[in-house]
Order: C-alpha cells, then sequence, then structure tokens
C-alpha cells in the first residue's frame, strides 16, 4: 500500500508531500520536533474521518490544499482513526 500526501496551508503545515510505502513495512513513524508539525497533522486526518475541511487557524486567506490518497484513490474516512493527544481535547 502507498499513501500519497499533498498537504497545504493546513493548520501552521506551509507544505508537505510524501508518498508513504508500506509495501516493505506495515507500520512508519513520522518524527517532528515538539511543536512543528504532529498536532496539525493528526487534526487534518480527524478532518478526514468527521468529513470536515481542514482550514490554517494562522493564515485564513490562504487556500488550504489536502489530497491524501491510498493507491491512487482518494483516502475512504472509515479507513481513519486518529489518536487525539491531551492538547487537541482542550
Amino acid at each position: 500500500m502507498k499513501l500519497n500526501l499533498e498537504i497545504e496551508n493546513c493548520y501552521g503545515i506551509t507544505q508537505l508531500r510524501q508518498d508513504l510505502d508500506f509495501k516493505k513495512n506495515r507500520s512508519l513513524a513520522i518524527y517532528a520536533p515538539n511543536g512543528t508539525m504532529k498536532t496539525s497533522f493528526a487534526k487534518i486526518f480527524l478532518d478526514i474521518s468527521r468529513s470536515e475541511k481542514s482550514k490554517d487557524l494562522f493564515f485564513e486567506n490562504k487556500t488550504p490544499i489536502r489530497i491524501i490518497k491510498k493507491d491512487g484513490v482518494d483516502i475512504d474516512k472509515d479507513y481513519v482513526f486518529v489518536i487525539q493527544s491531551w492538547l487537541m481535547t482542550h
């Protein structure tokens, strides 16, 4: 399975274009220093699971782009599960 990410102007993520290939490994880790991306990344997937549009809280005049495909097809919200951090729930 391959997950294709194209994210711009979503919750402070200026731009992220990445292909995540799960053919060799069933799991991958994404590392980012504290305060740089992880909660924003989780919010994007939470939006997908809720069928909501993503947005940028910092620059409301910028158009958010959120294209996430699984093997070339838009990811189905029913395949998304997000474990929310304490910061996301308060």
